[in-house]
Formats: structure tokens, C-alpha cells, sequence
């Protein structure tokens, strides 16, 4: 098999469909399909950045380049950027791009929000999952420039990196538009939700 026909074989097989299913029980079928989308460019994600020899998962500049090229993917910006062709995995990119901003798309046309504005929490979540897989990428180079293989940071900040490049919120969030039970502004601000988010 090809690159591409094994990992089309592997996505397959991780079933991100019943994923969907078992996180969004109460989810319409549309819903449960979108959600499948979006975990399955999570795994493609991970994918690159996880292999120690990634060129991308090793550089911080390189990565914040390709976050801010998601992000104003799945953020539907007026302004989509492009990547150069030098980029590692730049198809692969573009292909995760389209397939977020597609999720997007999906979530305003089948009435799930009204327009880009109630997408504005997802999209701030995913910010903050590509946030978090930046500070781990700087964490592993700080690390390397070590003479032993101490830890350099605190119990607190490692957390709050892992909760980050989690993407739990991001999954909250788009449960939370799928399943019809957005927060208000006002609400978020309440310290007890804050607490629940990040339990």
C-alpha cells in the first residue's frame, strides 16, 4: 500500500465514528458525523507531532506556522493564509485545514450556531489546544539543551500544557454546540464552570 492508502487504512480502523457515538449519545446523526470529522483531524495532528522524528514536532517555529495556518482555517478567517511549499507535510496540512474548516462550515450550514460568532468558544478552545502542543514542543527543546534529563518545569505548568494539547475543551465545546447547551458570556465567567472545564 501507498503512504496515504495505509494511513486512510489506519483512520479507518481507530473508528472515530464510534467515538462520536459514545461521547455525543444524544447527538443527531449530522452531529455525530461532525464530530467524527473533527477527532479524526486531531489524530492526524497528533500523528505528525507525536513521532520523535518529526521535523515539525521538534521545532516550535515551524509548528506555530502550521497552527496559525489551522487556526485560520477553523476559524473561517477572510484572510486564509498559504504554505509555503518547503513546508514538512505540507499536503497533508492542507488537506487538515479543509477538513477544519469543513466542521466549521457544517456547523453554521445545519443550523447547530447562526454564523461564525457561536463558533467563537470552539475556535478560542482550539486555539488553546494548538497553544498547548506549542509550550510542549519548546518544554521537549528545552529539555534537549540539557546536559541530564531533568525536569524543567513545575507539576502545575506540565499540567496545564497537557490539559491544553488535550484538546479536552475543544471537545467540550463542540459537545456543547452539538448538543444544543452553549454557555452564555456571563456564566463562563463564573468560577465553578472555569473549575468544571478544566476538571
Amino acid at each position: 500500500k501507498t503512504s496515504t492508502a495505509r494511513l486512510v487504512d489506519v483512520i479507518c480502523r481507530c473508528r472515530f465514528d464510534k467515538l462520536a457515538m459514545l461521547v455525543h449519545r444524544d447527538c443527531s446523526q449530522e452531529g455525530c458525523e461532525i464530530a467524527a470529522n473533527f477527532y479524526t483531524t486531531l489524530f492526524l495532528i497528533d500523528d505528525i507531532l507525536d513521532d520523535e522524528n518529526s521535523e515539525i514536532g521538534n521545532s516550535k517555529e515551524l509548528l506555530s506556522t502550521l497552527m496559525d495556518y489551522l487556526l485560520a482555517a477553523v476559524s473561517l478567517s477572510n484572510e486564509p493564509q498559504e504554505l509555503d511549499t518547503n513546508i514538512p507535510h505540507r499536503g497533508r496540512f492542507i488537506c487538515i485545514g479543509n477538513a477544519l474548516a469543513n466542521v466549521s462550515h457544517r456547523l453554521i450550514q445545519q443550523s447547530f450556531v447562526t454564523d461564525k460568532h457561536g463558533l467563537r468558544h470552539f475556535v478560542a478552545a482550539v486555539e488553546e489546544y494548538f497553544t498547548g502542543c506549542t509550550r510542549e514542543i519548546w518544554i521537549r527543546e528545552k529539555n534537549k539543551n540539557l546536559n541530564d534529563e531533568r525536569c524543567t518545569t513545575t507539576i502545575e505548568e506540565y499540567s496545564a500544557i497537557r490539559l491544553g494539547c488535550s484538546c479536552v475543551r475543544a471537545a467540550l465545546e463542540l459537545g456543547a454546540i452539538l448538543g444544543g447547551a452553549q454557555l452564555s458570556d456571563n456564566l463562563r465567567q463564573d468560577k465553578s464552570i472555569e473549575t468544571m472545564l478544566v476538571a
